[in-house]
């Protein structure tokens, strides 16, 4: 018994427009402006706003409060995130690059975990508590 094979499997691989429409620009760039016609053009874009900067007061903002920043949630979404951020630094970003920021300071994703005493020392009062997205220690 042989391994079985999808009926199109055998005819010949259909061409993709988008595929084939962004090699022939790319001919023409190399043919009109030789090899400078590939590089890249987002080179000149101005600024980043995602720079180290932007990165430590997001981490500063993460392990907050949201009330502390005049939010009504107990607890941080993506949109609050940005629009602290744009609150505080001018920099608006969309909520994937919020999301590629809070992944670069190793910031998780998911429920709260629950509040409980401090292992070590019962007595002492202390306890551990976490936001859904918290920084990773």
């Amino acid at each position: 018994m042989g391994i079985p094979v999808h009926p199109a499997a055998h005819e010949a691989p259909r061409r993709n427009s988008h595929v084939d429409h962004c090699a022939s620009e790319a001919v023409n760039r190399l043919e009109d402006h030789g090899e400078a016609g590939l590089w890249d053009g987002r080179e000149d874009k101005g600024n980043r706003k995602m720079d180290l900067d932007f990165l430590g007061l997001l981490d500063r903002i993460v392990r907050s409060n949201p009330q502390e920043h005049f939010c009504r949630r107990p607890t941080w979404t993506r949109e609050l995130l940005v629009a602290t951020m744009l609150r505080k630094t001018g920099a608006r970003i969309h909520k994937a690059t919020m999301s590629r920021a809070l992944a670069q300071i190793w910031a998780r994703r998911g429920p709260a975990r629950a509040t409980v005493n401090c292992p070590q020392c019962p007595g002492c009062g202390s306890k551990r508590d976490a936001g859904p997205l918290t920084a990773s220690s």
